[in-house]
């Protein structure tokens, strides 16, 4: 039992040593141990605890080749990354606020006559072009009987007058110049009266005044509808505003003319807008004021009413270092990004501190742990560690890539 426990503390020291020289001086240590523990060690005894450290040298011996073999390995294999040289720039702060497409011009279209709807052959909620028809109306069942009333009084009116100018040539004692007046005027006004009448037909056919999307149509094939009665409205849609709540502490920020990007929500597609108008007072309830936004080059792909997100530009900042906002990560509230640099003629990733300053939604101002030049990793970062060894890419082809050597050469 002594004999295995002096073994089992000489096997234990002896593990931390791999040199042939400590395997010696150990052996020597472990001698007065094993005479401490068993008073009279026979050379029996002595030949096991030789044998016992022998092996115990043998795995010590083992795993450091080991270690050495995956260190070489670990060496050989070569990460492929593609790199940026950090460039200065700018940078926006702006803010993003929500509102609804509304078109700049809109008209009701009425109906000029009354009659008795025949055809919608503009379809609701569609776009019409300027002189697209509209609607048609058929005139109401008393119609011609009005206007065969209008044409008798007209003719009779006609007859009269002629009589009259007949007598005043021929009987001029016989008519007086007011009644020949009044028989004018009775011929005028029956005129007028048929040409009113039958000039209205005309006027039931409605066309577009300008290109538009036709909205909120009023009344069925077969209906009758008045003289003034509202058909639909026609929104010019070439055109676009959106009015924005804003706070008083960035209405000072904007400016009358300055750009906008207006991005709808529903297909991402964008126009440049301008700012037309800021408020001149602020509402007492909301604390904000009402700005609007005017775009006159919007994507045929935008609707009245849909939903889209104004961009304001608040500030601009301008940076020696710019990087882009995802090449930048975070450890113990400390911001680093991977750089390259060269070891032993060949190229290692290395972790680099930085301080970040302003930035947006795409890019980071660097104020400090960068120069600008430096290359930084932006492809590749799985498995990156520091120290490790990379190959940098360049893109030739769709399908093919070239390596640079350690120079940075092709």
């Amino acid at each position: 039992m002594s004999l295995f426990f002096g073994c089992q503390q000489a096997n234990q020291r002896i593990f931390f040593y791999s040199e042939a020289m400590r395997k010696r001086k150990i052996i020597m240590n472990y001698l007065p141990l094993v005479s401490w523990r068993c008073a009279k060690p026979s050379p029996a005894i002595i030949a096991g605890v030789t044998l016992l450290l022998l092996v115990g040298c043998g795995k010590s011996n083992d795993e450091a080749e080991s270690h050495k073999a995956r260190a070489a390995q670990a060496a050989e294999i070569s990460i492929p990354v593609r790199t940026l040289a950090v460039a200065g720039g700018t940078v926006a702060e702006s803010l993003s606020v929500q509102g609804r497409l509304e078109v700049w011009r809109q008209e009701i279209i009425n109906a000029p006559v009354g009659g008795i709807i025949r055809e919608f052959p503009a379809l609701p909620d569609q776009v019409v072009k300027e002189g697209d028809l509209i609607l048609r109306l058929d005139p109401p069942l008393t119609e011609a009987e009005e206007v065969a009333k209008a044409t008798i009084m007209r003719d009779r009116a006609e007859r009269a007058l002629k009589r009259l100018e007949h007598l005043k040539i021929n009987a001029p004692v016989t008519v007086s110049a007011s009644d020949l007046e009044a028989a004018r005027d009775s011929a005028t006004d029956a005129t007028t009266e048929l040409e009113r009448l039958t000039n209205r037909q005309a006027k039931r056919r409605i066309v577009a005044p300008f290109s538009g999307v036709l909205v909120k149509f009023e009344g069925t094939v077969g209906s009758v509808v008045t003289e003034g009665l509202k058909i639909a409205e026609l929104l010019d849609h070439s055109r676009y505003r959106i009015r924005l709540e804003l706070p008083e502490t960035t209405l000072r920020r904007l400016q009358i003319g300055q750009t906008v990007e207006i991005r709808a929500l529903s297909d991402d597609s964008s126009a440049t807008g301008t700012v037309a108008s800021i408020p001149a007072a602020i509402d007492a309830e909301k604390g904000t004021g009402q700005v609007v936004i005017d775009t006159t080059t919007p994507p045929a792909t935008w609707r009245p009413g849909g939903f889209a997100t104004a961009r304001l530009v608040l500030k601009q900042t301008t940076g020696a270092v710019v990087l882009p906002r995802d090449k930048i990560f975070s450890e113990e509230n400390r911001s680093y990004c991977w750089t390259t640099e060269t070891r032993d003629g060949r190229f290692v990733a290395r972790r680099s501190w930085i301080d970040i300053g302003a930035g947006d939604e795409t890019k980071l101002i660097v104020t400090k742990g960068l120069n600008a030049g430096d290359h930084v990793i932006i492809e590749g970062l799985a498995g990156i560690s520091d120290g490790v060894s990379i190959t940098l890419v360049t893109e030739q082809k769709a399908d093919a890539v070239k390596p640079l050597d350690a120079a940075g050469t092709k």
